[in-house]
């Protein structure tokens, strides 16, 4: 961040990857279950608290994504019955 007549206060932020093994995220269980490992890692010290929670924001986003697809989904099945019944 620049002040528009001086130098910059914050100095940009810089990421780095970390070494942290994530669990297969292909169901909301699965998903459940690799955020309690994120956060067992980073009680232990493993991953920093700044580290561990952009990623838990992005598991967070994936199971709510996956929610609602199964949302979707369910309220799909009764349209499509009922389409059904009505033309046939």
């Amino acid at each position: 961040m620049r002040r528009p007549d001086g130098p910059r206060l914050i100095s940009p932020r810089r990421s780095r990857a970390i070494n942290f093994t994530l669990p297969p995220t292909d169901t909301a269980t699965r998903i459940a279950d690799a955020l309690d490992a994120m956060t067992a890692a980073a009680a232990r010290g493993e991953v920093a608290l700044d580290e561990a929670e952009p990623l838990s924001t992005l598991l967070q986003g994936e199971l709510r994504a996956m929610e609602t697809a199964e949302l979707e989904r369910r309220l799909e099945a009764p349209e499509a019955a009922l389409e059904g019944e009505e033309g046939g």
